[in-house]
């Protein structure tokens, strides 16, 4: 006997059900910003701008286990806020003669994981924005080499009038924060396409892209313009 779900019950809107998710994330932000922003903050030698992550760094063990645990919740039907999940388990269970758990499967990854691991060191994720002498080289090193040509992500002579124009320096809100995340995310691509060339050799691609995150709550709120849609370009496509 074939089984199979009717449409009504496997069917879940995956995009209202991340959406939904992400406004948590939003309401969790403001609710806490107050009492997260009185934490002390390292000042970058070369930005004022607050580099304080609210992104997680899934290169850790539980960090990534924990993020793919709260997506997964809301993206598929044996979630516990799903209304179709004591028919998605029993369903399991005439099939397979198994009662469905899959707190204690990540259980078992978790342990099996710290058994040939061993348990990591919490590190901090750190946010660093680039020296502008290296902003410059990628710009130069984009232009002279005509990389446009294999990654169209830019507008170079606009981007080395924004450089040019003290963009990075600009403490004001008179400039766009599209404007310095644009900047930095091009950094950061180009120092890490290019990190075995002496001149990108001390460059950290890595933290350039936290602080462009870090600015990610401040992008979201100013209307969007092309450097917004160069911005996002990079972050996904680096």
């Amino acid at each position: 006997m074939h089984y199979t779900f009717a449409p009504d019950f496997y069917v879940r809107p995956l995009k209202n059900c991340l959406t939904q998710r992400h406004v948590q994330d939003l309401e969790n932000l403001i609710t806490n910003g107050d009492a997260g922003s009185r934490g002390p903050e390292k000042a970058s030698p070369t930005h004022h701008y607050s580099t304080q992550s609210h992104f997680h760094d899934t290169a850790d063990f539980e960090n990534a286990m924990s993020t793919f645990q709260q997506h997964l919740e809301y993206s598929w039907p044996g979630g516990d806020r799903s209304s179709h999940r004591a028919n998605f388990c029993s369903a399991i269970l005439h099939h397979t003669g198994s009662h469905f758990d899959l707190d204690e499967f990540f259980s078992q990854v978790t342990g099996s994981y710290h058994s040939q691991y061993g348990m990591e060191d919490k590190k901090q994720a750190i946010s660093q924005w680039p020296d502008k002498r290296l902003v410059r080289n990628c710009i130069e090193y984009y232009d002279r080499k005509g990389l446009y040509s294999v990654f169209p992500i830019v507008d170079i002579r606009v981007i080395r009038e924004l450089f040019d124009a003290g963009v990075l320096d600009d403490q004001s809100k008179a400039s766009p924060v599209a404007n310095k995340a644009c900047l930095v995310a091009f950094t950061a691509l180009i120092a890490q396409l290019h990190r075995h060339s002496p001149m990108f050799a001390n460059a950290k691609p890595d933290t350039y892209v936290r602080a462009v995150l870090s600015l990610l709550p401040d992008l979201f709120m100013e209307e969007a313009d092309v450097r917004t849609l160069e911005t996002f370009i990079i972050l996904v496509g680096g």
